[in-house]
């Protein structure tokens, strides 16, 4: 049988789907249920497929194809029996339906963070967008994305392994699943390796910076740590806003070997731009990811990029500004504007696309040589050959950083 089309819809003025409107009483998931999923996203999609999976059900029991026993159909069945098949019928459809939302919620999901998938974060981005626009040509808010780069994760991971290097990438996971609103549009994701991504809806740029700077004094909270003389027993990355502990003399005693660093970038898509000319998502997280990384590689790490205007010139050539924050280290989650206060700089990263060049040309050229002890070699050797290749491409990447900044 053809299954019945959803109609959710739209949300109205009172954030209700069309499916809310006709849904029966009797369908809507008891809160006991409904308890274990905290973010209201989830309950609502976990009600839908529910409603889903119920439609086509009753459908089936009003039809005229399916019997009890081997004469009676279901519609013709006294209303109390029909009443307790129902009833039956709904718990292990309840079931049926909360093992579909897992399997979408982990397809949707990084395996190691528990954060949004490239995919789903941008269907999030272009909901938001819509709710915000609503039946208008233009934004009636302000609404902020963000570009998160931990810093020195390959250096931590070269000394420290790539466990503790996972149980770092987990905690920042946890901390921004923790920190992000659970019953506005706000979403937040990982595209690998250190780089995370948050949108933030109704955030003028103010709103924005008080967001992402106090967002940041959580993460810098994330720490390696270390006992034994020389720190090398008992490694792990531990979050001290949920595991507290206090340094001690002993030289046995716990210490703290790194502190995580970040570089954050932030562009905010302003009340009245139009949907015509609203920039996409990849173009907007490139904003974000050049505001980063000018906090990244003229600032020495640890801070939020603003980007504050972008300017362009009668042959179309954008200048991108941007004001700076950086945390002061030793503080109380405190941040100062290193390039003046109150002043927009130009953050445009000239010359990164010779950057870029050479490190593509770089690891062409590697991975022809890749291919030559790959013939002689066998695969085994490969991999030993890969790593170190990727090391040396990463090594004459950041060279190209540090020349043209």
């Amino acid at each position: 049988m053809k299954r019945t089309e959803r109609t959710t819809g739209r949300p109205d003025m009172l954030g209700r789907r069309e499916s809310d409107k006709q849904r029966p009483a009797e369908w809507q998931i008891k809160e006991t249920v409904l308890e274990r999923y905290p973010q209201e996203r989830d309950r609502i999609r976990l009600q839908e497929i529910y409603d889903d999976l119920m439609r086509e059900s009753m459908a089936r029991l009003e039809g005229t194809t399916e019997y009890v026993g081997l004469f009676q159909k279901v519609g013709d069945l006294d209303p109390a029996v029909k009443a307790h098949i129902i009833a039956e019928r709904q718990d292990e459809l309840l079931r049926i339906a909360e093992s579909q939302f897992r399997l979408e919620y982990t397809a949707n999901r990084d395996d190691l963070t528990d954060l949004l998938n490239r995919a789903p974060f941008a269907e999030r981005f272009g909901i938001a967008r819509e709710k915000m626009l609503g039946e208008e040509s233009a934004l009636k808010k302000d609404m902020a994305v963000a570009y998160i780069d931990l810093d020195h994760l390959k250096r931590i991971n070269d000394k420290y392994g790539h466990q503790i290097a996972d149980q770092m990438l987990e905690l920042v996971g946890t901390r921004l699943n923790n920190v992000i609103r659970k019953n506005i549009s706000d979403a937040a994701g990982r595209f690998g390796g250190d780089e995370f991504v948050l949108l933030l809806s109704h955030m003028g740029r103010d709103e924005a910076k008080a967001a992402l700077t106090r967002i940041y004094t959580h993460l810098a909270n994330i720490v390696i740590v270390g006992e034994g003389p020389d720190g090398t027993q008992n490694i792990r990355a531990r979050d001290l806003s949920t595991e507290p502990f206090t340094e001690t003399t002993n030289t046995d005693g716990p210490r703290i070997l790194e502190r995580a660093s970040f570089s954050v970038g932030c562009k905010v898509i302003k009340e009245g731009t139009n949907r015509e000319s609203m920039e996409d998502l990849d173009t907007i997280l490139k904003r974000a990811e050049t505001a980063a990384y000018y906090m990244k590689h003229h600032h020495d790490r640890g801070g939020i990029t603003i980007i504050d205007r972008v300017d362009v010139d009668g042959e179309g050539n954008e200048t991108t500004y941007g004001k700076t924050y950086k945390l002061d280290v030793g503080s109380d989650g405190e941040f100062y504007e290193p390039d003046g206060e109150g002043i927009a700089v130009d953050i445009s990263m000239e010359g990164k696309m010779d950057r870029d060049r050479v490190q593509k040309e770089v690891r062409e050229s590697l991975n022809r040589t890749l291919g030559c002890v790959a013939n002689k070699k066998g695969n085994a050797f490969t991999e030993e050959i890969r790593e170190a290749m990727d090391t040396i491409t990463d090594q004459v990447y950041e060279i190209c950083y540090e020349q043209a900044a």
